[in-house]
């Protein structure tokens, strides 16, 4: 996950295991947990950086969380970015501008490709 996304969003998963199994088997999903109940744990973790730590710190934590069985989707290796307090022209703007990359990247390896 890009710096750019973790510096206006919030990283979190579910502080309840029971929780997370739930969000895991489709019962639950995330509007559904209240706020006191989600860890925002990049946020706890490092208080004077949050969720500007580097990316391979961001990315060790999110492992441990999910190998705690604390991860979310149908396979629990995923976390929440949370874009509630952001700008929806600002979400837009930031996902065009990384689907727009991708897109280029994948053009460039495309013509490394022998045909």
């Amino acid at each position: 996950m890009s710096e750019s996304l973790r510096n206006d969003g919030r990283i979190w998963v579910p502080k309840k295991l029971e929780d997370a199994k739930k969000l895991q088997s489709g019962e639950l999903q995330g509007r559904d947990i209240p706020e006191e109940d989600r860890d925002y744990y990049l946020e706890r973790r490092y208080p004077a950086f949050g969720n500007l730590v580097p990316r391979d710190v961001a990315s060790r934590a999110a492992k441990e969380r999910t190998d705690a069985g604390f991860g979310v989707n149908n396979t629990g290796l995923a976390v929440f970015l949370d874009f509630s307090e952001a700008s929806s022209a600002w979400v837009v703007s930031v996902l065009m501008n990384a689907m727009v990359t991708c897109l280029i990247c994948m053009r460039k390896l495309l013509t490394l490709i022998p045909r």
